[in-house]
């Protein structure tokens, strides 16, 4: 099928099924069905525009499949397993749509994706379910989407490259960004609204700029373990404070003119995070974010997620604190009290030339901007 519309003139049904298709435009429909509401396979050159899908396990179902774009208002839900699921793809847009999911389902559902753009959407979900979930995603963007009423996580992506998580609301008791094992990301301008639960952020990677983001009353305000990154201008406040990992053996992590705000927030029964002061350890299951996950049927072997789980000595930091730490002192975390606008704090690993053992060394330095 080639160069198509598909509109409410064609009498389309219960579903929308394309196959081997090329250049088609499907609009104005209203599907229900028991699968899928509009399943595409093997397409290229699709646009769907001001459609509405309910009553089925996806609204829309794209696999292996290019240059699929979706905007112009459509609404998916609420009656949807995963209002959007997509699966080996490559260019796809989501933009401008009102999507939402069931319980331990998913808004938009991404695995082995390459040139992604989600932006401008309002998703919603119910409990245990997650806003935008990707798997396997290089080259892409999460923007600007509102992501409200009950997803337990906000954003999860897993294993990606090249990505963009920016200018994102989202309301979640869970976690609100959470990207684990990404190379050269930016995640910048997000705000997470806890409502004094879960955590703001959990991020791993190489290569990241975490900027700008705003995480209010949360218990854990963000948990993250990295690699050559920087973690800059970013406003945290609940009963935690920031814990933050440098991988082994590896580059400067820097951080500097950051808020990081204790309130009365109560932490959550369960997890805890490297406190300011004294010994600390980081949390053994982060909220079971896996289980949550999991729940919107990715296997374990997809899943893979890291477990914060290291015993920690932690440093207190104050802006009067030493400018490094004692090279006896062995480290496996940091953490701190909000560093003054004016510092720079730089996370640095190392080897001990004595027996060899890892020692991740702290050294505050004054930012000259």
């Amino acid at each position: 099928m080639s160069c198509e519309i598909i509109d409410e003139s064609s009498d389309a049904g219960g579903a929308v099924i394309c196959v081997n298709c090329t250049d088609i435009t499907i609009r104005d429909t209203t599907t229900k069905a028991i699968e899928d509401g509009i399943a595409l396979h093997y397409c290229d050159g699709v646009t769907v525009e001001n459609v509405t899908t309910d009553m089925a396990t996806s609204g829309l179902l794209v696999y292996d499949s290019d240059n699929v774009s979706v905007r112009g208002g459509s609404t998916f839900g609420p009656n949807l397993r995963n209002g959007i699921k997509t699966e080996e793809i490559s260019g796809f847009l989501v933009e401008e749509n009102e999507i939402s999911c069931q319980e331990r389902g998913s808004g938009i559902r991404l695995a082995t994706a390459e040139d992604i753009t989600i932006t401008n959407n309002t998703i919603s979900g119910g409990r245990n379910s997650v806003g935008v979930i990707g798997m396997l995603v290089i080259n892409s963007r999460v923007t600007g989407n509102t992501i409200t009423d009950g997803t337990d996580i906000g954003i999860g992506i897993g294993y990606g490259d090249e990505l963009v998580v920016s200018g994102n609301t989202a309301e979640s008791p869970v976690c609100g960004i959470y990207v684990n094992s990404v190379w050269n990301t930016l995640v910048s301008g997000n705000t997470i609204r806890c409502n004094d639960t879960g955590y703001g952020m959990v991020i791993s990677g190489d290569g990241l700029e975490v900027t700008g983001n705003i995480a209010e009353n949360c218990s854990i305000q963000a948990t993250m373990e990295l690699n050559d990154s920087v973690v800059s201008k970013n406003s945290f406040s609940g009963a935690e404070y920031p814990a933050i990992v440098v991988w082994p053996e590896g580059g400067d992590v820097f951080v500097y003119r950051n808020d990081f705000v204790l309130t009365d927030t109560e932490p959550t029964p369960g997890i805890s995070s490297a406190s300011a002061t004294g010994t600390a350890v980081m949390p053994t299951k982060t909220m079971d974010l896996a289980d949550i996950i999991r729940s919107t049927g990715l296997p374990d072997d997809e899943i893979s997620l890291r477990e914060l789980s290291m015993e920690a000595v932690a440093c207190g930091m104050t802006d009067t604190a030493a400018t490094a730490l004692p090279p006896e002192a062995e480290m496996k975390s940091a953490a701190w009290h909000s560093p003054g606008r004016g510092d720079l704090l730089v996370l640095r690993t190392s080897i001990h030339p004595n027996d060899g053992q890892l020692l991740e060394h702290l050294h505050r330095h004054r930012h000259h901007p």
